[in-house]
């Protein structure tokens, strides 16, 4: 069985929910660690740093490494996709809203220029109340305000499976 890296930089539940998903997860709250190959890497930044240099620290880690990972999953926000307003985003995010999108779709680019298989999960910002959302293709418009930290913790544990949502972008 491949080893499950979740680099965890939120403070939320979400890495707890999928953590409960795949038990025999490891931990780390950077990417300092050391791959073994076949890892399947799971970041889950918070929505609020800048990903878009984050994303350097995994970038040089895997060029450094001589072993490849089987998989990269992006928990991202959602409007990376062509999916959602810019009155959306300011709602979700705040005034920085478009520049997170733009941070994020620097990491999601880089991510996909690594060629490693990858998955991003895309969601609106998260809550522990029981909101029952669909998963969605890219241009799909997002509607509502918030995605359950459960559903998408089952979503992320769902897409390490290497062949399950194979070098796309979901939402949720």
């Amino acid at each position: 069985m491949k080893r499950i890296v979740i680099v965890n930089q939120k403070s939320d539940d979400l890495c707890h929910a999928v953590k409960e998903q795949l038990p025999k997860a490891i931990e780390y709250p950077d990417f300092n660690w050391q791959p073994q190959s076949q890892d399947i890497i799971c970041w889950i930044p918070n929505d609020e740093i800048r990903v878009d240099l984050a994303v350097s620290d995994l970038a040089a880690k895997l060029d450094q490494s001589a072993v490849q990972p089987a998989k990269i999953i992006m928990k991202s926000i959602a409007g990376t996709a062509d999916d959602a307003t810019d009155d959306q985003l300011t709602r979700w995010y705040g005034e920085t809203g478009q520049n997170m999108v733009m941070d994020h779709l620097y990491a999601i680019k880089m991510i996909d220029e690594l060629e490693f298989p990858y998955t991003i999960v895309r969601s609106l910002p998260l809550t522990n109340d029981d909101v029952q959302r669909c998963l969605m293709t890219e241009g799909q418009p997002y509607r509502g305000n918030y995605s359950n930290i459960q559903q998408v913790a089952t979503i992320i544990a769902q897409a390490t499976d290497p062949e399950k949502f194979k070098n796309q972008s979901i939402g949720i």
